[in-house]
């Protein structure tokens, strides 16, 4: 079967990514990733997670495919409870890194709001600095920066947002 042939079976279309073929993982992704996302979306509420969580799925469906035969359930079934069990362990590592009216941070480690802010807005104008005065491209100031380029480009809409504004006489 030509990789190239659009594959409507899921069962198929597993047995193709088992075979290592991207083009195949690519048709599940297109097929099944606007309903993932909105499932990973209603358990994190967080935009950029969700993409990040979607991202893992799809990447764990690679790793993981020979467990789809053995579940006994549907291809989309099968990605629905990778995702949701991403999500949920994502949520969980949140809650323990900071639990909701947990106050556990050593005293030594506590960053006032202060410096925390100013840490913040150093960071992004280094980002700013970069793309808009060194001529990068956001790809390439967030490599340099050790970001993602979506949280480059929060950071550059909040620099923005937060310059002063300046009259002209």
């Amino acid at each position: 079967m030509p990789v190239d042939a659009f594959i409507d079976d899921d069962l198929k279309m597993a047995e193709c990514v088992k075979k290592r073929h991207l083009q195949c993982l690519a048709q599940i992704y297109d097929k099944y990733c606007a309903a993932l996302f909105g499932v990973i979306y209603r358990v994190t509420g967080n935009e950029h997670l969700a993409g990040e969580i979607l991202s893992s799925v799809f990447i764990k469906a690679w790793n993981q495919t020979g467990d789809f035969f053995t579940c006994g359930t549907s291809l989309f079934t099968w990605l629905l409870k990778i995702a949701r069990e991403s999500a949920i362990d994502a949520m969980r590592g949140e809650e323990e890194v900071n639990p909701a009216g947990s106050n556990n941070v050593h005293p030594a480690n506590k960053v006032s709001t202060a410096e925390n802010a100013a840490f913040s807005k150093s960071s992004q104008m280094e980002g700013f600095a970069l793309v808009y005065y060194r001529g990068m491209s956001p790809g390439e100031a967030a490599a340099a920066l050790g970001k993602s380029v979506a949280d480059l480009r929060v950071d550059l809409r909040n620099t923005i947002k937060n310059l002063p504004d300046k009259k002209v006489a």
